[in-house]
């Protein structure tokens, strides 16, 4: 029994021992801790003590507070004169439907943008300051000789003034004082731009207009939409010869092709969208260089660079157009009120146009309906095909293709028939040829009256071709291979497919 209890003794001795340790790390633990929070503590008290704060936003946003230097009702202000670099501008005030209106005097209100000269107004009676200004004197300023001057006559007769002067050394602003006060400011320097400027500034002229319908002319329009016209005539630099652009009166083609060129040369038309937008849908304008008509040579648009007129029955519109050293470019219509400012931009692919841009690449374009022969002719051999309309609209083939007495397959005809109305000029400079190789194609109407166009080779890449022996431009040479290629072939009874 005594050993039982001994051991007992022991083993309760053993855990005491084991238990003696465990306390003792806990008690490290807690010194541990309390050292951290100190050192947390004291870290977040210097961290305050020497570290500067940031300073509160709202204290900055006060700081940098715009201060309210004029703040007049404009209803309450009748007229309005400013003199400044470009000399004296007077506006005036008048009720319109209970909308107050601001005109200038001088010029026909018509002229004059009212949304404009409203903004102006505006500028004119409510001023911030960025700061004022107190250890500048007003000659320091160049408040006694101003830049600018404004003065505001209001309804009871009473007058409120200012000036600005010099800009501030740091280009931060500019300088202003009221008249009859002390005081001085800084204001941001788009006052002083905004404020030095004449009538023109205040000009409607925002837009060339287009041209509008009449009782002579509502057939050239959808609805008030221009759509046509008789007649384009283009003068200018880029221009020896007048360009004239004419409607067709070629009946067989004027389904396809509504314009032809009679001058300098004889041509169908193409690209003409370009010219008949600016009367169609007017030109957007930068603002004006002058009131006045009677102006057009200090711009140079007695002589313009780009001259475009177009009759619609009697009425003629004419646009003209002259670069300027500042880029843009002075315009002028007989529709218009000013001498306008055009960008280049706007205008530059009609003003550095050409004659050619204009003529139409088709080479020959005549519809086989119309037709009652096509000959083609090389320097060996002819083929004349016979074309007659079908009577039997049952029938696959719209025409009977014949050569001689000997029927042609009318689905191949047509395929070559179609590459040959695509052949299309790469070239409308001509020259003097006695070249020999030649060919030519021969359209005869219904109507019996014949068209000819013939090829000449002038390299070994090109012909020059003529229609009815006026030398007009080049062709492919390949193209022209080709087509004698497949004539022959059609010729001897071969079909042929779509040819590209």
């Amino acid at each position: 029994m005594s050993d039982f209890f001994d051991n007992d003794l022991e083993l309760e001795n053993e855990e005491k021992v084991e238990e003696r340790p465990k306390k003792k790390n806990g008690f490290v633990k807690i010194i541990i801790y309390v050292v951290c929070v100190g050192v947390i503590a004291g870290g977040c008290y210097l961290a305050n003590r020497f570290i500067p704060k940031k300073k509160d936003d709202t204290s900055s946003e006060t700081e940098n507070r715009e201060i309210s230097v004029l703040n007049e009702n404009a209803e309450k202000v009748k007229t309005v004169k400013l003199e400044n670099s470009k000399g004296t501008l007077e506006l005036y005030s008048e009720k319109v439907e209970d909308e107050k209106n601001w005109y200038v005097e001088g010029v026909k209100k018509e002229l004059i943008s009212t949304s404009l000269s409203s903004v102006l107004v505006s500028t004119v009676t409510e001023i911030s300051a960025i700061q004022k200004v107190t250890s500048m004197s007003v000659a320091e300023c160049g408040l006694d000789k101003p830049y600018l001057t404004a003065e505001m006559q209001k309804t009871d007769n009473s007058v409120v003034g200012f000036a600005v002067g010099n800009d501030s050394a740091l280009g931060d602003g500019c300088y202003l004082k009221i008249d009859g006060k002390d005081d001085i400011y800084l204001v941001d320097t788009s006052l002083k731009n905004d404020l030095d400027i004449d009538a023109l500034a205040l000009a409607a002229a925002d837009n060339i207009p287009a041209v509008t319908k009449t009782d002579d002319t509502e057939d050239y329009f959808n609805e008030d939409s221009l759509t046509s016209c008789d007649s384009i005539t283009v003068t200018g630099k880029n221009y020896p010869a007048p360009l004239v652009i004419e409607k067709n009166d070629d009946t067989q083609i004027n389904e396809y092709v509504q314009y032809k060129i009679s001058s300098p040369d004889d041509h169908l038309a193409d690209n003409i969208d370009n010219l008949f937008s600016l009367f169609s849908s007017g030109v957007t304008a930068d603002g004006a260089y002058s009131f006045y008509a009677s102006d057009l040579s200090k711009f140079s648009l007695d002589s313009p660079d780009l001259n475009i007129s177009m009759s619609i029955k009697n009425q003629v519109n004419t646009l003209k157009f002259s670069k300027q050293s500042d880029g843009y470019y002075a315009a002028w219509s007989n529709t218009g009120n000013f001498i306008y400012k055009v960008s280049e931009t706007t205008v530059e692919s009609v003003v550095n146009s050409k004659a050619t841009d204009f003529y139409s690449s088709i080479v020959c374009l005549y519809s086989i309906a119309d037709l009652s022969d096509f000959t083609v002719k090389t320097a060996e051999k002819s083929y004349t095909f016979g074309i007659k309309a079908n009577s039997d609209e049952d029938a696959d083939d719209r025409y009977i293709i014949s050569l001689g007495n000997k029927k042609i397959d009318c689905a191949s005809f047509q395929n070559l028939y179609q590459f040959i109305i695509s052949l299309s000029c790469n070239d409308f400079q001509t020259v003097d040829t006695d070249s020999n190789d030649k060919m030519s194609f021969e359209f005869k109407r219904k109507d019996g009256s014949v068209t000819t166009v013939e090829f000449v080779k002038v390299d070994e890449t090109r012909y020059q071709y003529s229609i009815n022996g006026k030398a007009t431009g080049k062709v492919q040479a390949s193209k022209l291979n080709k087509i004698v290629k497949y004539t022959a072939k059609l010729a001897n009874g071969e079909k042929i497919g779509e040819l590209s």
